[in-house]
């Protein structure tokens, strides 16, 4: 029954470092996104309009585009310590994603399809990030 439990503690392990890896994954993807829409929103003007995902952008939004830059940035920094299956890294990433999604939903009647996409990969990651047990013994904090 040893072996059984051991074979078992090492599955689940298996289990939480993989949706670990997927919601980094995801993670990533929403920093390119992040980093996409910041471009978006720091460049367009009424002469240059700006497009993300099919949302035409016509006035440059200097504080939001810095903003969601800067949130971008941090996220690509708790992927780093995320891989490392840190624990704050988790809490971090989850907090970020409900930044995030409040942000999103700010913008669901103005920029309705990046408003979803957002919410729905800010859920994915979220629920991810909280049914990964996280409870590594060798995990330094």
């Amino acid at each position: 029954t040893h072996r059984l439990e051991e074979t078992i503690l090492a599955i689940r392990g298996l289990v939480d470092r993989t949706r670990l890896m997927v919601a980094a994954a995801l993670l990533a993807l929403k920093v390119v996104l992040g980093l996409w829409a910041a471009f978006a929103l720091l460049t367009a003007s009424a002469d240059d309009p700006q497009t993300f995902f099919g949302e035409t952008i016509n006035s440059r939004q200097t504080g939001l585009g810095l903003f969601v830059g800067a949130l971008a940035l941090v996220t690509l920094i708790v992927i780093t310590y995320l891989v490392q299956f840190r624990r704050w890294a988790r809490w971090a990433a989850i907090a970020i994603e409900a930044v995030a999604t409040v942000l999103a939903g700010s913008r669901l009647g103005s920029a309705t399809v990046p408003a979803l996409v957002s919410i729905v990969l800010s859920l994915a990651v979220i629920t991810l990030l909280m049914s990964a047990g996280g409870r590594r013994e060798d995990e330094p904090d």
